[in-house]
């Protein structure tokens, strides 16, 4: 198993397994937001670390984290476009995300930035294909994310995830994460180093 840093080149690859392996609401938009997504990531390596699980040849798994979730915040604005709107649009109509759903993400985020200090470093995406889940891939990847933050500084990270996804909550706290609070229908867990 070979942790490399995404490449532009991975990007329409990552956005299809993204989308078939993490269900969250930029999944639900489609793929064409996700890459769109992703390259705004890979914009600014400053603020922003990708990294990709590969096997063989194969990509089984991706993370990515922010330094500084208010600054990802203004740039992912940029993702806010006719086209993007549109397939928004879509995924409410054919059922894929209701109204609610984007609302209480909107809210939710809003809320972390007022509530915890700043910067806020985060995971922000974090999925492993179904046939490497229960390998210690995930645990690979966010202890190397989580090493490369605190290269540059960091020492309190934060990620979120849904109160109903238990095995995520219960990967987390396996890793070290506790529970910090609860907002709307997400939980915010916390590693200090």
């Amino acid at each position: 198993m070979k942790i490399e840093s995404i490449k532009t080149s991975d990007i329409k690859t990552l956005a299809y397994l993204h989308k078939k392996n993490l269900v969250s609401p930029s999944s639900k938009i489609g793929q064409k937001y996700l890459e769109k997504l992703y390259n705004l990531l890979l914009s600014d390596p400053k603020t922003h670390l990708c990294l990709l699980a590969i096997d063989g040849n194969e990509i089984v798994g991706a993370i990515s984290a922010t330094k500084d979730l208010e600054k990802t915040n203004k740039i992912l604005r940029r993702l806010i476009s006719f086209p993007v709107l549109f397939d928004i649009l879509k995924a409410i109509i054919l059922g894929k995300i209701t109204i609610n759903e984007l609302l209480k993400r909107i809210m939710f985020e809003r809320n972390i930035l007022k509530k915890f200090p700043k910067p806020y470093a985060s995971i922000l995406t974090l999925f492993i294909v179904q046939n490497h889940q229960r390998h210690g891939t995930g645990s690979l990847l966010v202890k190397k994310i989580l090493s490369e933050l605190e290269k540059n500084g960091t020492n309190i990270f934060h990620v979120d995830t849904l109160i109903s996804n238990k095995k995520a909550l219960l990967f987390y706290i396996s890793l070290g994460f506790n529970e910090k609070e609860k907002i709307y229908d997400s939980v915010i867990l916390e590693k200090q180093i």
